[in-house]
């Protein structure tokens, strides 16, 4: 049976999908493409993206910029397909099966002349080594391999310098004294953390205020990918947070004058401070290749990756390995990839899902909510650091006296099952210590 190398039809749908608009969008290694006039063009479609997509590579910026005739031939001929996002996943996962096969095949047929010029124990050395980084080309150089004791010294030396100076941890704050006590001091780079409750049980407010204190007083490079949640709602609810304005008063414009004065002072503080919070918004299908593409994206821009990154929106995201119509294999396969990603580019991960059915509707003692109640399924449970559960009362009595409870149901910076309880103004999207004080631009 021939093994398939090359498949234009393939290539071309995929550069297609790149110019019809940032939401399609896919950033892969260029030897993916097999073809000559595929991989110049997307090497040139790449050259002039510039992230947040205040332009993207469309044809007309294509036929504008470039000046070889070929590349605006193609590029005329493919912006005529038609593309949907199932059909490009398909076709990104064929792209790579078959630079796996090119490259396993150029290795085969490398190693009669290797086996010339060297021992045969050492090409197979060098052989594994390559095969073993065809197994995901995202990882290259990423893999660390060596004795135990050959590093000994070394982390004698990194415990040291720990213990002269604990902030060389690179624990990230939350910047909510129940979670940073729990945490013994925050979350670590290459670490997931996942927070599961009902439906308007705050996960987005929580989430964003963590990026608020992670970005705008932690100084940390934060990019938040909203799946649910428009992005101009997501600006309008940080602005809430960060001006203490209600928020369906900046929405529907109703401040009045002294309110109007603060809103405006705290956008001009945003132009002056310039926090690194980085917005993406993905409205239609998306899988955890868009966590690997943006953060790309975000190199190309910034020149360095993210410390964290926050999906709003665990449900909504699809694995890239199939997974059919078990949600439990579709979780299972998103957290290992998610997994392998955090680790791969050394961020840390926030996110959440829903709790299920049976403990919105049978558990009135929410304290006995646990990590059989995450979601369409707790496999993604498996992968996380720390899960925590967000509730108030079935009475109303909390959300009378505006708190939200915090529930550990796994915490591998501490104990287990233990709980706290923050003040909580959803007007403001405002989840904290209760230290809501104004910080005048002016």
């Amino acid at each position: 049976m021939a093994i398939k190398f090359d498949d234009l039809d393939a290539e071309r749908t995929v550069i297609a999908a790149c110019l019809k608009g940032p939401e399609h969008w896919k950033n892969i290694p260029d030897a993916w493409f097999y073809h000559d006039i595929s991989k110049k063009t997307y090497k040139e479609l790449k050259s002039y993206l510039g992230p947040p997509y205040n332009t993207y590579p469309t044809a007309d910026v294509v036929f504008e910029k470039t000046e070889d005739v070929d590349i605006k031939l193609f590029v005329k001929e493919v912006s005529t397909i038609k593309v949907q996002h199932s059909e490009v996943r398909v076709h990104l996962y064929d792209l790579f099966e078959m630079y796996a096969a090119r490259k396993t095949y150029d290795i085969a047929q490398s190693i009669p002349n290797a086996l010339e010029q060297s021992r045969a124990e050492e090409v197979v050395r060098a052989k594994m080594r390559e095969f073993a980084e065809l197994i995901n080309p995202f990882e290259v150089g990423q893999r660390k391999r060596g004795f135990i004791y050959e590093s000994a010294a070394a982390r004698w030396e990194r415990y040291r310098d720990v213990e002269r100076d604990p902030a060389l941890l690179k624990k990230i704050p939350f910047g909510i004294k129940g979670l940073d006590d729990n945490t013994k001091g925050g979350m670590r780079l290459g670490h997931i953390v996942m927070f599961f409750a009902k439906t308007g049980g705050f996960k987005t407010k929580v989430k964003a205020n963590l990026g608020y204190n992670m970005a705008f007083q932690d100084k940390r490079d934060v990019m938040t990918i909203s799946l649910e949640v428009p992005l101009d709602d997501y600006e309008t609810i940080i602005d809430s947070r960060n001006s203490l304005l209600d928020f369906g008063k900046i929405t529907n414009a109703e401040l009045d004058e002294e309110e109007r004065d603060r809103y405006r002072s705290s956008l001009i503080g945003l132009t002056k401070d310039k926090p690194s919070m980085y917005l993406v918004d993905i409205p239609g299908d998306a899988t955890t290749a868009d966590l690997v593409g943006e953060s790309e994206l975000y190199y190309i821009k910034h020149g360095k990756y993210p410390e964290v990154v926050i999906l709003d929106y665990l449900n909504e995201i699809d694995p890239i390995k199939p997974w059919g119509t078990n949600t439990g294999n579709k979780f299972k396969n998103v957290g290992v990839e998610v997994r392998k990603i955090t680790r791969s580019y050394n961020f840390a991960f926030i996110t959440s899902m829903m709790e299920n059915r049976k403990a919105t509707e049978e558990k009135k003692d929410k304290k006995k909510v646990d990590l059989e109640h995450v979601g369409e399924s707790h496999s993604f449970a498996n992968v996380c650091h720390l899960v925590i559960h967000l509730y108030q009362d079935e009475n109303g009595i909390d959300e009378t006296a505006n708190e939200l409870h915090w529930g550990f149901k796994k915490n591998r910076y501490g104990p287990n099952h233990v709980s706290f309880t923050t003040f909580l103004s959803p007007a403001i999207n405002y989840v904290g210590d209760r230290q809501l004080v104004f910080k005048d631009a002016e």
